[in-house]
């Protein structure tokens, strides 16, 4: 069932020894600033994945039964009598693309299990019949996913009754989404269908709309919006980000109206976007954080509609999301949400080694391919290789003689060295 990003958590304790000794020295006359660097989480356990598991079979806009998965992301190294907190997530892709394993959510998903959070990504139902009324696609569509959602956090709800295999917490844990993901995880959690004006009228032909009986303790929400700021009537902690030129989710308020040629138009809906939703958030009370990326567009940490400049945009949100979650685990810290947003992640790269098989797990899930180079200890040469992704894992089966060798991982710019020994 799992599938092991590293077996070492011993990984990160020497750059962890050396930042604690640091920030023991330095107390003294540097304490608040110090304490809020050393109160990040840090990236430090192995990964076991569980891919595909199916949580409902549902029937798409084709009229054709759909069965929907979520991955599952977990720490493997932590007491299996010990509750983790847990983050879903749920994929961009304007109601019309994507599914779970899209490089946002994989990625986003993966580290933050290496700092020990069960994260989990999930399918639901995209798309719209071309025949209905602009109003009807998109509030169609929307309910659509919503119960998605609900089937997921129902079909978790009952695991964690019964045998709860990923040791999941209720009170911590945390939803939210990209772009469109995060709009259903908004109107999941703030609407009841029963009144709202857009859905009432849709239980009737597509089905009730139940909640389990845990609720999110917090949201994320990445380029996200919804319909009226005023439905958000709870005081529940937002974590929003996004680019102030969004060209396709407003950063303010304005009406979608998105076209594809030769592919599709999307539903015209006005939408208030994160700088709003942030604004009336904090009005009531609740404790929100607004990070703006400055003259940047929809989504700029994702591989796709941003190659350029993904990789710096995603090592900022997975910092920003990390830092807001600890703030919320813990409360009583101080914790400066926006500090150390320079963090690495996906130029990193986990490296597990066995007797006769090498396996590379980098962040970045975008990456199909990594070259090798071993060296002997004297730093000869012995082989250049390039390793192509099979299914979710890199692997590689080395042909050496017993010995101690230099291995020399790398993809685009980076490189990692790791000595191996050879029985």
């Amino acid at each position: 069932m799992f599938k092991k990003d590293s077996k070492s958590q011993n990984l990160f304790e020497k750059e962890f020894t050396i930042k604690t000794l640091i920030f023991l020295l330095c107390s003294f006359c540097a304490m608040q600033v110090s304490f809020a660097q050393e109160s990040q989480l840090k990236p430090q356990y192995a990964v076991g994945v569980t891919y595909n598991m199916p949580f409902d079979t549902v029937v798409n806009v084709k009229g054709k039964e759909q069965v929907l998965k979520m991955d599952v992301y977990a720490p493997v190294q932590v007491s299996t009598s010990k509750k983790l907190p847990t983050v879903l997530l749920l994929f961009g892709g304007g109601f019309y693309w994507g599914n779970k394993n899209n490089y946002p959510m994989e990625t986003i998903c993966n580290r933050m299990a290496q700092m020990g959070f069960v994260a989990i990504s999930i399918d639901y139902r995209t798309r719209w019949k071309k025949s209905l009324p602009e109003l009807e696609k998109g509030a169609t569509t929307l309910y659509r996913a919503i119960q998605d959602l609900r089937s997921a956090m129902l079909f978790l709800e009952t695991d964690i009754a019964s045998v709860n295999q990923w040791q999941i917490d209720t009170s911590k844990f945390f939803l939210g989404g990209n772009s469109s993901g995060s709009i259903i995880a908004m109107n999941y959690h703030f609407i009841e269908p029963k009144n709202s004006n857009i859905f009432s009228h849709l239980e009737a032909e597509l089905g009730a709309w139940s909640k389990p009986s845990f609720r999110a303790s917090a949201l994320i929400n990445l380029c996200g919006a919804i319909s009226d700021t005023n439905l958000i009537a709870k005081p529940t902690p937002i974590l929003s980000a996004h680019g102030n030129e969004d060209n396709i989710v407003p950063y303010k308020t304005a009406t979608v109206d998105f076209k594809i040629p030769f592919i599709t138009t999307f539903p015209k809906v006005t939408l208030q976007g994160s700088y709003w939703i942030n604004k009336r958030s904090q009005n009531i009370g609740a404790k929100s954080h607004l990070y703006t990326f400055e003259n940047q567009r929809h989504s700029p940490f994702d591989r796709i509609i941003e190659p350029k400049i993904y990789q710096s945009n995603m090592d900022k949100t997975i910092n920003l999301i990390s830092n807001y979650l600890q703030c919320q685990l813990e409360p009583n810290r101080e914790i400066t949400i926006q500090s150390n947003l320079h963090r690495e992640h996906t130029s990193q790269c986990s490296i597990e080694i066995s007797e006769n098989e090498w396996q590379f797990y980098p962040v970045d899930k975008s990456i199909k391919k990594v070259y090798l180079k071993v060296e002997d200890v004297y730093g000869k040469t012995l082989f250049r290789k390039k390793v192509k992704k099979k299914l979710k894992v890199f692997k590689y089966q080395p042909k050496l003689k017993a010995g101690t060798y230099v291995l020399k991982v790398g993809y685009s710019s980076f490189q990692k060295t790791t000595i191996v020994e050879i029985d």
